[in-house]
């Protein structure tokens, strides 16, 4: 054999070895690729029969109307009824000075808890003073006179039984006895008075309280009774017991009533309520709140 043929079969040999794993490579590819397009029409398959069935189930509950039943039942026989107030205090009364005079001394201010007859304040009055002196002055006269007066008359009395006085003379001494009785009544009135009066140089608490206003000090004139510059000296409010006014409107006058029920809610204090009932009424009409804006105006001015 020659050389030539013998590298030819080599060449060929060599040839073959190379072209047999591009074919397998061919074929495999050849497989794979219908095997994958299969698969992702499969997958995309399902896909799109899921969303067709989820897209079903809700088109059918939608189609189901939902409605919610009610049971009619009788409605409550009470209604609420919201209105503004005005807060008072239980009790509340100015302090006057029943003497004229000056001031001496005072003794509680704005914010002091005072009690019962506790002092405040004392006036100088000297002239109610020299007066109550002058009726005592009085009255030991009138009680003198009436002491001789009682010693007189029985005298009289026994003279009469020996004719040695006139009946003139017995009724005139009877008389007398009478008279002076009288005078050291009306004196003995008298001082009660103006021991009185100077009891009133003490001005006292009304009530237990609290002193809420103060318009006095050392040395001012005062004047007796409420009339005058400086009439009010104090001024005391009873703050733990409170009164609620309320403007009821025309429509809801007949169904407020005596003891009906109520709760109070304040402002400044968001998160109590007060339970309250109604005392009393005045069975009147308001003539200012009797018109289509009375209830905005009463909101208004309470406010």
């Amino acid at each position: 054999m020659k050389v030539e043929d013998v590298m030819n079969k080599d060449v060929e040999s060599a040839n073959k070895e190379q072209h047999a794993p591009r074919s397998g490579k061919r074929l495999l590819w050849f497989l794979l690729v219908p095997a994958v397009l299969v698969t992702s029409a499969f997958i995309g398959t399902k896909a799109r029969q899921k969303t067709s069935q989820q897209l079903n189930a809700t088109t059918k509950s939608l189609e189901v109307q939902t409605v919610n039943v009610i049971h009619p039942q009788r409605g409550k026989s009470t209604s609420d009824l919201t209105l503004p107030g005005m807060i008072q205090a239980f009790s509340q009364s100015p302090v006057y000075a029943r003497v004229d005079g000056y001031v001496r001394s005072w003794y509680v201010d704005i914010g002091t808890y005072v009690t019962k007859g506790q002092l405040l304040a004392e006036i100088d009055a000297p002239e109610v003073d020299q007066q109550l002196n002058q009726a005592r002055a009085m009255l030991n006269q009138a009680e003198t006179s009436l002491a001789l007066a009682k010693i007189t008359a029985p005298r009289y009395q026994e003279l009469i039984k020996s004719n040695s006085v006139s009946q003139q003379e017995v009724d005139q001494n009877n008389q007398n006895l009478a008279a002076q009785t009288a005078n050291v009544q009306a004196a003995s009135a008298a001082v009660s008075r103006l021991e009185q009066m100077q009891g009133f140089e003490k001005i006292v608490a009304p009530f237990d309280g609290i002193i809420t206003l103060r318009k006095t000090d050392f040395g001012d004139l005062v004047n007796a009774g409420n009339a005058g510059v400086g009439r009010e000296l104090f001024h005391i409010s009873q703050n733990n017991i409170v009164r609620v006014f309320v403007t009821v409107p025309e429509e809801f006058s007949k169904q407020v009533k005596r003891g009906t029920k109520a709760s109070m809610d304040l402002t400044e204090l968001p998160n109590r309520h007060f339970a309250a009932a109604v005392t009393r009424t005045t069975d009147a009409i308001d003539a200012y709140f009797a018109n289509p804006h009375g209830g905005a105006r009463c909101a208004e001015s309470i406010r």
